[in-house]
């Protein structure tokens, strides 16, 4: 799959390859450059799945000067436990600083409603439970938890149309 781009609004050109090796792993390449503030990157990624998983890795290099460049390897893990469960986990490092972050999370779907669930490194949790009342309503409850520094949002809303 080759992928060109150019948006003349933001003078950005963007390219990207991914080809697959082998039955279940793909391999691919993609680089913009920016023309406003001269920045180009480039990434190189990896991808493994069979019908229940997916498993990426990503090295990202982008800025405008050699010593500057932000280097990142991002890496996700994506498993389908049953029809009705999606668990995912992320991990983002930093080269530069030195610095890793991870999210991990999972979904759960029932007849007419889901459940989304997160964490991250701080272990600030995060949920969100979505139920369709009618083909033309949905409410939706949000909760936002950071039991470290004891704050605690709540939400709720009704959606129609």
């Amino acid at each position: 799959m080759t992928n060109f781009e150019w948006n003349k609004e933001n003078g950005k050109f963007t390219m990207g390859y991914m080809q697959a090796i082998l039955p279940n792993l793909d391999v691919g390449l993609c680089t913009f450059y920016k023309t406003a503030d001269r920045k180009s990157g480039i990434s190189g990624a990896v991808r493994y799945h069979t019908a229940d998983c997916v498993i990426t890795g990503e090295y990202i290099v982008r800025g405008a000067l050699a010593d500057t460049n932000e280097r990142i390897f991002k890496g996700s893990y994506y498993e389908r436990v049953d029809n009705n469960t999606v668990m995912v986990a992320e991990l983002t490092y930093d080269v530069n600083d030195r610095d890793a972050k991870y999210q991990y999370g999972f979904q759960q779907n029932y007849l007419s409603g889901k459940l989304r669930v997160t964490t991250d490194q701080n272990w600030q949790l995060k949920g969100v439970f979505d139920q369709r009342i009618s083909p033309s309503a949905n409410v939706q409850c949000s909760v936002d938890a950071d039991p470290a520094k004891s704050d605690f949002k709540f939400g709720f809303s009704i959606q129609f149309g």
